[in-house]
């Protein structure tokens, strides 16, 4: 099935494979996730790995992927760039990157409400990809 897939429809499949899978745990886990968010944010070690992986990916979609002739390869390299500036911000800017990061609460209120946002991009991905 993949293998009739193009570069837009792969990513887009596993970005919406893996949002799904993360919305699902938003709504269905809201308290659990805002403890891993606290727990994330107060361990130097763990900040430093997620900058390097959301940079890690976000760099090798922009290089494979830098389209924005469609609405999904829009949303594949807008998602692409966001990842990598985020990762960037976070090595480079930690301490100010998450001072503004604190202002958003992260209640399961939130949560839900971004797990909701998250899974309906998702369903959107996957609308465009099969549509």
């Amino acid at each position: 099935m993949l293998t009739q897939f193009d570069l837009s429809q792969t990513l887009g499949l596993i970005l919406a494979v893996y949002m799904g899978a993360a919305a699902i745990g938003l709504l269905t886990d809201s308290e659990g996730y805002s403890e891993v968010v606290d727990d994330f944010l107060s361990n130097n070690a763990l900040v430093y790995l997620g900058a390097i992986m959301a940079f890690t990916m976000g760099a090798v979609i922009v290089a494979l992927h830098n389209l924005w002739d469609t609405p999904l390869q829009f949303i594949v390299s807008l998602v692409g760039w966001a990842a990598a500036i985020e990762g960037v911000l976070m090595l480079a800017l930690r301490r100010p990157f998450f001072t503004l990061i604190s202002a958003i609460p992260l209640n399961v209120t939130f949560m839900r409400v971004y797990g909701a946002i998250v899974l309906c991009l998702s369903a959107v991905l996957l609308f465009l990809i099969f549509g």
